[in-house]
């Protein structure tokens, strides 16, 4: 069990050095992230987990990558914008003006992470509970939300 564990929390070592480089979260914040969802875990790993221990931990995933956003939003508002003049905007061989689009956050990592990390969990929920309808319908309409592609293996 514990093996099981240390290899999940292995995997995502690559996202949390991600976090931390972009200085999205401090490597305090970050050993307490490590600390709960190795909880969070050992409490899946258990053996008969409940329902409520994978809504739980599915409900912390989503907060932790919201307040990634937020943060991440934060921060792309906080780097300073060059004012919109005639260098912003070139004209093309018709004539026709356009403008120049900067890539102010290329996506890495830490951006899809917490998505995949949530549909990891739903789907070993689904496993444990085939016949939980509601569990199903959270998990389509997460998928939905997020406009995953995985929905479609399901319908």
């Amino acid at each position: 069990m514990a093996d099981t564990v240390q290899y999940r929390l292995e995997r995502m070592s690559d996202e949390l050095d991600d976090l931390e480089r972009r200085g999205l979260f401090t490597r305090a914040e970050l050993a307490e992230v490590v600390r709960r969802r190795r909880d969070f875990e050992f409490r899946l790993r258990r053996h008969s987990p409940r329902k409520a221990d994978f809504l739980d931990y599915i409900a912390y995933l989503l907060r932790v990558d919201a307040l990634r956003d937020l943060r991440k939003r934060a921060i792309i508002r906080a780097t300073p914008n060059p004012t919109h003049s005639d260098e912003d905007n070139d004209t093309n061989e018709d004539g026709k003006k356009r403008k120049k689009r900067k890539k102010k956050w290329a996506k890495s990592i830490s951006d899809f992470a917490g998505v995949l990390r949530v549909l990891d969990v739903y789907r070993m929920a689904t496993v444990r509970f085939k016949g939980d309808l509601d569990l199903w319908f959270r998990y389509l309409e997460f998928c939905r939300q997020k406009g995953h592609g995985r929905m479609k293996q399901h319908i």
